[in-house]
């Protein structure tokens, strides 16, 4: 599309974090000023929901929970994994 700004052009013009918004000054400080403008330029206009960090490996963890139960080791796996056996027993039930 004519008249579309890309990275160069933007980088070009010497943006800096103080020139972004606040929300997308966090952004900028996190993932750096090349990350912000790349995400902007992806994703600009967008509402984006970023999950809490301990949800990242959440179902990696319940699935390898899975894997390890061996029908008898629920006190294990709740030492292992710091879980209640309620709480693994819901996890070993589901799908």
């Amino acid at each position: 599309m004519p008249g579309q700004i890309n990275f160069e052009q933007i980088k070009e013009y010497g943006l800096k974090i103080g020139n972004l918004s606040q929300d997308m000054q966090l952004v900028a400080t996190a993932v750096g000023i090349d990350g912000a403008i790349k995400l902007i330029l992806a994703f600009g206009g967008s509402s984006i929901y970023f999950p809490k960090k301990e949800s990242l490996l959440k179902k990696t963890r319940n699935r390898t929970i899975k894997n390890d139960f061996n029908g008898t080791n629920l006190k294990e796996l709740s030492m292992k994994y710091r879980l209640s056996t309620p709480c693994l027993r819901a996890i070993i039930r589901r799908k």
